[in-house]
């Protein structure tokens, strides 16, 4: 267990950061957005990025080290922004596509049949809009 030593290194005055514990089995969305492998996992948001830290040494006095200064010796990576509900059943589709095996000829019968469906559909919008000439509000017509 960590809790113990991230509460004290968030009460020593000489720290500014703020720690937070975050449960990845009720939050797993996070777990994907910040792409989590192991836990305990400690991050560091700090002006937009992220700081990883990946030493494996949880007492006080390396947490402190590494969230006041020690974070600059990391590769930073943008924070990424979360997903919309569209993005997320877009990734979704496309990933059931992944996973099953496509017959590339019911793709392309499936899309040719769209494309005519369409076109027809535009003939006949032309049509009608040809074949109804616009009345004249004129009286004298």
């Amino acid at each position: 267990m960590i809790e113990p030593s991230w509460e004290e290194a968030s009460m020593r005055p000489e720290n500014r950061v703020i720690f937070a514990y975050v449960n990845i089995d009720q939050n797993p969305h996070l777990m994907q957005r910040f792409t989590i492998n192991n836990s305990p996992s400690f991050l560091l948001f700090r002006q937009g990025y992220i700081y990883r830290y990946e030493i494996g040494k949880y007492d006080v006095d390396s947490l402190i080290s590494f969230s006041s200064k020690w974070y600059k010796n990391v590769k930073s990576e943008k924070v990424p922004v979360e997903k919309s509900w569209f993005d997320r059943t877009i990734d979704s589709i496309v990933r059931v596509l992944k996973q099953q095996e496509i017959n590339y000829f019911y793709v392309l019968i499936s899309s040719v049949s769209t494309l005519l469906i369409i076109i027809i559909i535009a003939i006949l919008l032309i049509r009608n809009q040809k074949s109804h000439k616009p009345k004249s509000l004129n009286k004298f017509d």
